[in-house]
């Protein structure tokens, strides 16, 4: 637990560092170890990050699945979302006013644009589009100066809750059909005799 809050403070001395003072994220400390805060709409688990370094910028991605939760991270800093989900980005160290791009590349698709802060920074969130297929993906987060990538995995979700009971009918259904092939024999009988 102590390490966790460890890492997320020195995490966000860095980040804090190359965004001129102030990156817009906060560490809470929780019985279990640290959460994010501004990343995402919702608190993020340190180890529900990935923070990747190119030259003078670091990037920091969080997802949340379709349901709300926070994604999990894979081995290899793949984060895997669940269902049409969205992405988080945290970036700094970069040219203050330029543009930067969100895509994803399986197929290439322009999921969001940002204009970098005065500190150097950009903060955003995209959706996953609705027809991005299951299976692996990368993320790019590119600018006119610097260009990061990293690991996405889109799993199915589970199917909706419609609210029915199917096995109720079914059971009704057998016991009739049990009830009127006993009454089908006794009619036979007694007619035979």
């Amino acid at each position: 637990m102590q390490s966790l809050q460890t890492a997320a403070d020195n995490l966000l001395s860095q980040l804090n560092q190359s965004a001129g003072g102030n990156s817009g994220l906060t560490v809470v400390d929780t019985p279990t170890g640290a959460n994010l805060t501004g990343l995402l709409t919702v608190p993020v688990p340190i180890e529900n990050t990935v923070l990747v370094e190119v030259g003078n910028m670091s990037a920091l991605f969080a997802g949340l699945n379709q349901d709300g939760s926070v994604t999990d991270v894979l081995p290899g800093a793949v984060i895997e979302v669940i269902g049409r989900g969205q992405m988080g980005i945290l970036a700094s160290g970069l040219t203050p006013g330029e543009g930067v791009e969100f895509v994803v590349m399986s197929t290439p698709t322009l999921l969001g644009t940002f204009t970098v802060a005065a500190n150097g920074t950009i903060n955003g969130q995209v959706s996953l589009p609705s027809n991005i297929a299951l299976g692996n993906h990368t993320l790019v987060v590119a600018s006119p100066t610097v260009q990061s990538s990293l690991g996405l995995k889109v799993s199915a979700g589970a199917l909706p809750a419609t609210g029915s009971d199917v096995s109720k009918p079914l059971v009704v259904a057998l016991w009739l059909l049990v009830g009127g092939g006993f009454v089908a024999v006794i009619r036979r009988r007694l007619i035979s005799v």
